[in-house]
């Protein structure tokens, strides 16, 4: 736990977080004069993006603890330039979370058609509202398998030379061996990443409603971005040890195989 609060890392891991935050917030800020449809795509397409950044931060942080455990000597930078070649590797596992989301976005959009038709929209949009709650419902999943992912495919990825595909069944196969010690392990990391991101976000939350909205345009913006910079350097510590322990559950379920 006390390697997640080393300085360099925090180094590595803010200005990643930061990238991200400036994501949520240009989106969010465009969100603002569209409509409900768009505003959806806006939400969630963030998250995606956001997990492929936080892939290639983890893969670095994996084998800078790696050798941190070994005892061997880490150069960040060496590291950095020697895990370069796995970045071109993360369109593998991006674009296809993406594609598959723009696909239940723009079927959603087939059922907002149907709503705007005068007169009788509001009633056939009644009868088939089941349609728009499981497309939303399938990218709650698809963002919670982006998070799955992060965790199983970083230590994995991290040991090899190349991230491929290939890789994903890798994952697939580990969860059917060990689906107990893959579940408990996601759970375990998780539960600081979620509780600190309740609260920074409850924190957020409560200043938007007092201080934020007290404002139109740019003004909005700029107050998100300022209040994301204590955000994102508080979640910092929660991140590193989300791959740390990451790692430490790769070694202990691949190590009884």
């Amino acid at each position: 736990m006390l390697r997640s609060f080393s300085r360099k890392k925090w180094l590595i891991v803010f200005p990643v977080l930061l990238l991200c935050g400036l994501i949520v917030v240009i989106f969010r800020s465009i969100s603002l004069a569209a409509g409900s449809w768009v505003q959806l795509s806006l939400a969630f397409l963030p998250i995606f993006l956001c997990c492929a950044l936080f892939l290639g931060v983890g893969l670095v942080l994996i084998q800078i603890y790696k050798k941190e455990c070994e005892g061997s000597r880490v150069g960040y930078r060496k590291t950095i330039k020697e895990s370069s070649p796995l970045f071109f590797g993360i369109a593998y596992l991006a674009v296809p979370l993406i594609f598959t989301y723009l696909i239940l976005w723009m079927v959603l959009g087939i059922f907002y058609l149907i709503r705007a038709i005068p007169s009788v929209g509001q009633y056939i949009g009644s009868i088939f509202s089941f349609g728009p709650f499981l497309l939303v419902l399938g990218s709650l999943v698809l963002g919670f398998l982006s998070l799955f992912l992060l965790f199983l495919l970083a230590p994995a990825a991290a040991m090899k030379k190349e991230l491929t595909p290939s890789l994903a069944k890798q994952s697939l196969w580990q969860i059917q061996k060990n689906p107990f010690k893959v579940y408990i392990s996601l759970l375990v990391a998780l539960i600081p990443l979620l509780v600190v991101v309740g609260i920074l976000s409850l924190a957020a939350v409560v200043t938007e409603m007092m201080y934020v909205a007290s404002g139109v345009g740019l003004v909005v913006v700029l107050k998100w971005f300022f209040m994301m910079l204590p955000y994102c350097a508080l979640l910092t510590p929660i991140v590193i040890f989300f791959f740390h322990f990451a790692f430490e559950s790769h070694q202990l379920i691949w190590k009884n195989q």
